[in-house]
């Protein structure tokens, strides 16, 4: 059997070493790709992928992909430390590692990964009823996930000015505001409507590669009802746009986002969510003209986390509560001029402006 040793050089470039019988043969390629997919190819039985030894200080995607369909006794040598976002393949060996795949890190899941959920909120005039909701969705994760092994942290994004309601900027915010927790667990979110209930076991809140979303959304034209997100998803999508003020179309500018970075939509199915927007008089609008004219020109990379701009006027832990934290934002500094309505009484659709 030949044993392949592979040093991963820079993100583009890596050296092979095979090692046939007593004899050494050096490679050097500036495609990292090619060089693992050939391997892969070749028998099983015949190849083994005995080491990999990796001097960069930042690894590419690609090169990421290709370690994740390593054999589960690949040796994996860090020379400068382990990158976040492979922690949770590899298992330690010493100063060496395993690469294991996500299947096998499930049942560590509670150890080795967090899950924030991000709940977007403001509760004043018409909307005063989303603060006693608040306290129950609250209330129902906890119950929702005890005796399921995940670490868990509830966090509340309330938007603290006057300007309309923008989900997405503080979806934003609230991401980077997670993203400074030093922790040992690798990170993961969740996007959560504060009037979506799911029915225990119904909706899976379990870790999820990069490569796919796990969405509740009641609807299949958008992103965010309840999501599941990979942290890399969405620093490579650059999160939700800044500029979509007033309920409607961020959700699918988002899975428009996705999409064009080649991410799956999964939406499990069957699913039971009590959607109890639907049980109020008071509903906010989904469709939103002038957000929906915005996704034609949207620019991710000039519009999202890396330019959101906004003022943490509170950052709390819930003493008095499990696993919350209640972070109030302001982002007064934007410009808003609609003014337009973005909710509607059932009863005889009198505009209001929140």
């Amino acid at each position: 059997m030949s044993r392949v040793f592979i040093l991963v050089v820079d993100e583009d470039n890596i050296m092979i070493d095979v090692y046939l019988g007593d004899k050494s043969v050096h490679y050097l390629t500036a495609t990292v790709k090619e060089v693992f997919e050939t391997l892969y190819k070749a028998p099983k039985e015949k190849v083994k992928i005995a080491q990999i030894y990796i001097q960069a200080k930042q690894i590419s995607e690609s090169t990421k992909r290709v370690m994740m369909m390593c054999q589960e006794d690949t040796n994996v040598i860090f020379k400068n430390g382990v990158p976040d976002d492979l922690r949770m393949h590899l298992i330690p060996c010493g100063d060496e590692y395993k690469i294991k795949s996500v299947e096998y890190w499930r049942q560590y899941e509670k150890e080795y990964f967090k899950l924030y959920f991000l709940i977007t909120f403001r509760a004043r005039g018409v909307h005063a009823y989303r603060r006693e909701q608040l306290q129950r969705l609250k209330a129902h994760i906890n119950e929702y996930l005890k005796g399921v092994s995940i670490s868990y942290e509830i966090v509340v994004l309330e938007q603290y000015n006057d300007l309309p309601f923008n989900r997405g900027l503080l979806y934003n915010a609230g991401f980077s505001e997670c993203e400074k927790e030093l922790t040992e667990q690798v990170k993961y979110y969740v996007l959560h409507n504060c009037d979506l209930f799911p029915e225990k076991g119904t909706f899976d809140y379990s870790y999820i590669s990069e490569f796919e979303v796990r969405d509740a959304t009641p609807y299949a034209g958008g992103l965010g009802g309840i999501t599941v997100i990979n942290r890399n998803t969405m620093i490579r999508t650059n999160g939700f746009p800044n500029d979509f003020f007033g309920w409607g179309s961020e959700d699918v500018c988002y899975m428009h986002r996705c999409r064009s970075i080649k991410v799956t939509i999964v939406r499990p199915t069957p699913q039971e969510v009590i959607n109890e927007e639907c049980n109020s008089s008071i509903v906010d609008a989904s469709f939103n003209s002038k957000n929906m004219l915005k996704l034609s020109t949207d620019k991710p990379a000039v519009n999202g986390i890396k330019t959101c701009k906004y003022t943490i006027v509170s950052n709390e832990k819930q003493n008095d509560e499990q696993n919350v934290t209640h972070i109030k934002i302001d982002f007064s500094e934007y410009k808003c001029t609609d003014t337009s309505s973005s909710i509607y009484f059932l009863s005889d659709r009198n505009n209001f402006f929140f």
